[in-house]
Parts: structure tokens; sequence; C-alpha cells
């Protein structure tokens, strides 16, 4: 098991090729970006508002994008969101990894790549009732 910060382009490159050098392929794709505004939306600097999409949606498409060419017939991409945004600009963003994981599962079928969004509360409901052939 390796972790990374997704924040960070050089280490995520770094991370793909010592995968590529180590495994070869990428069999599961688990992505989880759960930053928060913990504020409401009139309070949140649109400074604070892109930090949030790339810290959520931009990096996790990065990293998909990147991981993708190690990726071949019966592979999956798990994108992790948060159970129960607080805010508004929380639960925009946890529609989008959502809408983002569904449109991925269609355009990444014909190459035998499986794509969900899940909860947390749903990753240990399959964790431990063994995650579906899908």
């Amino acid at each position: 098991m390796m972790t990374l910060d997704l924040r960070d382009p050089m280490a995520v490159d770094v991370f793909a090729t010592a995968v590529e050098e180590r495994y070869g392929r990428v069999d599961i794709l688990v992505t989880s970006a759960t930053a928060t505004t913990a504020a409401p939306f009139e309070s949140v600097s649109a400074r604070a508002e892109r930090a949030l999409i790339e810290d959520n949606f931009l990096q996790v498409t990065g990293l998909i994008r990147r991981m993708l060419p190690l990726m071949g017939d019966g592979s999956a991409i798990v994108n992790l969101v948060q159970d129960e945004p607080c805010h508004a600009l929380d639960a925009a963003v946890k529609a989008a990894v959502e809408s983002l994981s569904g449109s991925l599962a269609v355009e990444l079928a014909p190459r035998g790549i499986s794509v969900m969004a899940v909860t947390v509360e749903q990753a240990y409901q399959l964790w431990w009732s063994g995650i579906p052939s899908v």
C-alpha cells in the first residue's frame, strides 16, 4: 500500500512511476479527497472555493488520468465521497465526483474498467461484505 498527497503533481508522477516499476499495473485505484469548506456559502472566499474544487475534484481527475495507462480489463476505480456534505460547496463537489464516476463508468466500460463513487459508510459495507463484481 502506498499513499500520497494529491496536491503535489510531482508526487503523483513519482507515485505512478513507482507503482508501474513495482507492480506493472493498477488493479484497484481508490481516491479519497475530503477537503471541506467548513463554512456557509456566503462566507467562503473565491480563493477558498477554487482550492476546494482543486483539492476535491481536479486532483482526483489528475490522479485517475495519470493511472489509467496502468489499468486494464478487470480493474476498478473507486472514488470515496463525503457521507453527508455540510455545506453547499461541499455538496456541489461531491455531486461533481459522483457525476464524473458515472460518466467514466460508461466511457471506460469498453476497456473493462469499472468506476464507482461510494461514501465512506458504503465502503465499509463493501469491505465487510466483499466487493461485488461490476
